[in-house]
């Protein structure tokens, strides 16, 4: 892990009836943006990074992109976490990514946590080549 993943900070911890002041390491996690076409798409939870990876991965899994050529160009900007995805995606995806439900990070409420037999498209098997999947 990169050691953005993590910082430094002054925690109590406790042990049965002690009680130590320290400083130790914990997860440094980041709120960052999708938008889509320049239109703010959501807003995800995670470790500062690999972020790119991860929202291509969400929007795949998703059902908002189905292959690698929607995407026509990636913009991330580092100082605000947001990343623009120049890609071919029709309104009757993000319409029907709404359609399932409130969407937070983190918490199950995502299409892809909530298959059944109501999905507004049908996923086929697909691989991806984790070498290739940002170039």
């Amino acid at each position: 892990m990169k050691n953005d993943e993590f910082v430094l900070k002054e925690i109590i911890r406790i042990k049965e009836d002690t009680q130590e002041r320290l400083t130790d390491k914990i997860v440094n996690e980041i709120s960052f943006e999708i938008f889509i076409n320049g239109k703010k798409f959501i807003s995800l939870s995670s470790l500062p990074s690999n972020l790119i990876q991860l929202a291509i991965g969400f929007l795949f899994t998703e059902g908002l992109i189905l292959k690698k050529s929607e995407i026509k160009k990636v913009t991330f900007k580092e100082s605000t976490y947001q990343i623009n995805f120049e890609a071919e995606v029709s309104e009757d995806r993000i319409k029907a990514f709404y359609k399932t439900g409130e969407k937070t990070s983190g918490c199950g409420s995502t299409l892809s946590a909530k298959m059944n037999d109501e999905l507004p498209f049908h996923f086929t098997k697909v691989v991806i080549d984790r070498h290739n999947l940002t170039e």
